[in-house]
C-alpha cells in the first residue's frame, strides 16, 4: 500500500526535474535533451508511476472504496474518540455543518471539542459543497 509520504517524495523527484528543465529552457542556447541526458530517468518512471498509484483522477468515483473503509474504522472509531488528547493543542476546527450521527452515534464531537477549550468555527457557506463532495456519507435528513 502506498503512502502520502510516497506521494511526497515522487513529488518532490519530479519537481526536481520541471526545475532542471526549466532553468535549462531559460537559457537560450540550452539543451535540455542533455539535460534529460543527466538525469535518471528510472528513478524519474518510478516517481510518475508512484503518482499514477496514488493520486486519482477528478473524474474517479471511489465512494465504494470509502465506504468499505468506514466500516473497518467504523469498529474502532468510538473508541479512538474517547481517548483522544483534547489537550493536544490545535487551536480551532473549521467545520461546514454540526456532523450528525452517521459515524458515531449520539455524535458530539463540536460539543467535546468546545468543552475542551478547542475553538469550533461553522461555516454553513461552505455546508452544500461539502455535503455534495460527502454525499454517501451524510445522514439525508441533516
Amino acid at each position: 500500500m502506498r503512502t502520502l509520504k510516497d506521494l511526497d517524495t515522487a513529488a518532490i523527484v519530479l519537481r526536481e526535474v520541471w526545475l532542471k528543465i526549466r532553468s535549462v529552457a531559460e537559457i537560450p542556447d540550452g539543451d535540455i535533451r542533455a539535460a534529460l541526458d543527466e538525469m535518471d530517468l528510472a528513478a524519474i518512471g518510478a516517481a510518475a508511476d508512484v503518482i499514477g498509484d496514488i493520486a486519482r483522477e477528478p473524474d474517479e468515483d471511489f465512494q465504494e472504496e470509502l465506504l468499505d473503509r468506514y466500516a473497518a474504522v467504523r469498529r474502532f472509531l468510538p473508541k479512538l474518540l474517547k481517548h483522544l488528547d483534547f489537550d493536544a493543542g490545535i487551536p480551532r476546527v473549521v467545520t461546514a455543518w454540526k456532523e450528525p450521527p452517521t459515524f458515531v452515534i449520539d455524535a458530539n464531537g463540536t460539543e467535546a471539542l468546545t468543552a475542551a477549550g478547542v475553538t469550533v468555527i461553522t461555516l454553513p457557506e461552505l455546508a452544500e459543497a461539502a455535503r455534495a463532495a460527502n454525499m454517501h456519507f451524510t445522514d439525508p435528513s441533516s
